[in-house]
């Protein structure tokens, strides 16, 4: 079947926690739904690898966040000190290094 392709799309699980390889939605960068997907395993091997990397990549940045913030509130109560320059922005870089990586994982 002939369709529109949308480029940059992102999966998200429908039902992630009751049925994570069923209902996978498609969303573009302007956060509307363009694509559904009934099953991930109904996907071509190719295209379901990609999908799969992409759901487990962007759940590891979720368990990271929140890792950090949870690290952030236990540094507060234990008196931490805000860093002078440049060494925010150095761990910011290397944050996004991170990030980048993981993405590509």
């Amino acid at each position: 079947a002939e369709g529109v392709r949308h480029e940059g799309v992102t999966p998200v699980r429908a039902f992630p926690i009751a049925a994570p390889d069923e209902g996978l939605s498609l969303i573009n960068f302007e956060g509307h739904e363009v694509g559904w997907v009934d099953r991930v395993a109904d996907l071509p091997a190719a295209i379901r690898d990609i999908v799969e990397a992409d759901l487990r990549s962007r759940e590891i940045i979720k368990v990271m966040k929140a890792d950090e913030a949870r690290h952030a509130d236990h540094a507060e109560q234990a008196g931490a000190k805000i860093l002078p320059q440049p060494i925010p922005k150095m761990m910011t870089s290397a944050s996004n290094l991170m990030k980048a990586v993981a993405y590509r994982l």
